[in-house]
């Protein structure tokens, strides 16, 4: 999960440089302000999460650990499949097009919205699981592992290119994320 999301540290940052249309009148909006919209999200979004769940847990329909992750991973996959389409838009033609900011806004909805079913969900899984005196060990590998995912992310465009040699055509790291995360979300449904 943290490999495909943390792409929004990387190859998120230079779509919305290169292929994405920030000018809003003459002012140009930077690339590095589409990083916020994730934080936006996780504010506004998640005490409507904390109140899904409890509601869900009210009426014995609350999804359980595995499914949660499910969906997270599933949300992540649409979202890069969305990235993946725009794109194509963008790189389609037979030259470059900036593509809507919304694009990316819609894709940082989805992804929060994924972040939010494995993120806090796997933090209270780790204490909860956890043997008492392993928790603070346990929390930092469940904190290693994010740490894990950032350098993933930062390998995904080096494994699309190797795999474009070894395949001989083009391998889009966006279409790459969604594919790996489907199947990921297959096996955790």
């Amino acid at each position: 999960f943290w490999v495909g999301f943390e792409q929004a540290g990387t190859t998120f940052n230079l779509f919305a440089a290169d292929n994405t249309n920030r000018l809003i009148g003459s002012f140009e909006i930077p690339a590095s302000w589409f990083q916020s919209i994730n934080a936006i999200f996780i504010v506004i979004f998640a005490p409507l999460f904390s109140l899904l769940w409890l509601k869900l847990d009210k009426f014995k329909m609350n999804p359980k650990t595995p499914f949660k992750f499910a969906w997270g991973m599933l949300l992540l996959s649409i979202g890069a499949a969305v990235m993946g389409i725009a794109d194509g838009i963008s790189n389609g033609g037979t030259s470059m097009a900036l593509v809507s900011p919304l694009w990316l806004v819609l894709v940082y909805l989805i992804f929060t919205m994924g972040e939010l079913c494995i993120s806090p969900i796997g933090l209270s899984m780790v204490t909860k699981l956890a043997p008492p005196k392993l928790i603070s060990t346990m929390m930092g590998v469940w904190m290693f592992s994010f740490a894990a995912g950032n350098y993933g992310a930062s390998q995904m465009e080096k494994i699309s290119k190797s795999m474009e040699v070894s395949m001989g055509q083009p391998v889009n790291v966006f279409w790459f994320v969604a594919v790996i995360t489907a199947v990921a979300s297959v096996f955790l449904f």
